[in-house]
């Protein structure tokens, strides 16, 4: 029913990315994203499976773009296509949370962080 889906971020940090992206490879969703996130996205996204929002200059350049590919059946089924030769596997936390467990027990692991706002936006993230 829908050509878009806006997978947007309310946080610009380098290798965060929403889920809602990953969904559209697990669910095989039939719907091109519209992604606003992290800025080194292209490095694990791969390129013609998404619009990255930070590609244009405004809003409108950007809608413009979408008028354009929502109306021309080839370029939209292109996207579609490259989208499909793509897969992802479900996330298992135990994968990810047991060995995080074990390296904060560990005694060198500790880190104090003394200002959380530093630490956030230490050039790695773009302040909203």
């Amino acid at each position: 029913e829908y050509k878009f889906y806006l997978a947007l971020e309310n946080s610009l940090c380098r290798d965060y990315t929403t889920e809602k992206l990953f969904n559209f490879f697990f669910h095989d969703l039939p719907m091109i994203p519209i992604v606003y996130g992290a800025p080194n996205l292209h490095e694990y996204i791969p390129k013609g499976t998404f619009i990255n929002v930070m590609d244009y200059n405004s809003p409108n350049e950007l809608a413009k773009d979408l008028m354009r590919i929502g109306s021309n059946e080839t370029i939209y089924t292109q996207f579609l296509k490259e989208k499909d030769k793509y897969t992802a596997e479900r996330f298992k936390w135990e994968e990810v949370l047991c060995p995080m467990c074990v390296k904060l027990h560990e005694a060198d692991s500790s880190k104090v962080i003394s200002d959380i706002n530093t630490w956030i936006w230490n050039g790695t993230c773009i302040k909203p």
